[in-house]
């Protein structure tokens, strides 16, 4: 292979590993799939029960899990140095600034 030398390469020991990773990956995947419908059953079966002592909590969850992804996206807002300013010339030293240094 691009007149490499793979003699060290043991490929019965690598497809054992990428195996026994596909068939873990397959079960986590299932696993997950039938958890997430039960439990996305359960919660959807709570908010429209009408009884505030199961829609309230299930709401607070499912507002909860879908407020989330806004976590890092408000994170990475406030915290990532402004971009324009990373490349421009500073005066003080007479070199170029770049962001994290």
């Amino acid at each position: 292979m691009f007149g490499l030398d793979m003699s060290f390469v043991n490929w019965e020991i690598i497809s054992k590993f990428v195996i026994k990773g596909f068939i873990f990956s397959v079960e986590l995947t299932v696993v997950a799939t039938i958890g997430g419908i039960i439990f996305g059953t359960l919660l959807a079966l709570m908010r429209l029960s009408g009884k505030a002592f199961l829609t309230v909590p299930a709401t607070i969850y499912v507002n909860g899990m879908r407020s989330v992804p806004l976590v890092p996206a408000g994170a990475r807002i406030v915290l990532q140095p402004d971009s324009r300013r990373c490349q421009l010339p500073r005066r003080d030293f007479g070199h170029h600034h770049f962001c994290g240094f």
